[in-house]
């Protein structure tokens, strides 16, 4: 691919392409972890599948997952981390694909996660102020739609509610 304009999806697939030859998921920096960073490049991995089908996207990115959680859910996270909520979003569009309901559990136990750490805030404080101070946007973006549920997607696993996730 040639580094003139072209098409956003082209852009996207050579900044995947170029984290995916220097990197294998399990070493995806930092290595050994779930963090924020892998997060993000891998849910716009994700966008990069599903707008080009191209499956070498979706396989990294569950190969990245199913490295840090094991077949009861466990994630490998540090607590107080929250900013490593935000790869919890791509534990959706893996249940969604696979059936797998280990990544629902995954799910459920970084919102339980999320709910001990802000949970020691105020109650008065209020959701934007602990988003505000305590995590980054994007995690917390995640977190938070739990007060209103995911937004709508195309498959039926999408549309989870965080109530559904709490309650099993």
């Amino acid at each position: 691919m040639s580094m003139t304009p072209g098409a956003p999806i082209d852009w996207a697939k050579a900044a995947c392409d170029a984290v995916m030859a220097a990197y294998t998921p399990e070493e995806l920096p930092p290595a050994g972890k779930w963090h924020y960073h892998q997060g993000v490049f891998l849910t716009g991995a994700v966008q990069v599948w599903k707008r080009t089908g191209d499956v070498r996207y979706f396989d990294y990115t569950k190969r990245y997952v199913d490295h840090l959680v094991d077949e009861l859910g466990n994630v490998v996270v540090a607590k107080g981390e929250l900013d490593a909520i935000q790869a919890g979003l791509l534990l959706f569009t893996l249940e969604d694909a696979t059936g797998d309901s280990r990544y629902r559990e995954a799910a459920r136990k970084l919102r339980a996660l999320f709910e001990r750490s802000t949970g020691r805030a105020k109650a008065a404080s209020g959701i934007k102020t602990i988003i505000r101070t305590r995590c980054g946007w994007t995690d917390c973006t995640w977190a938070a739609c739990s007060r209103r549920g995911m937004p709508q997607g195309t498959g039926s696993r999408s549309s989870w509610t965080w109530r559904s996730i709490r309650s099993g």
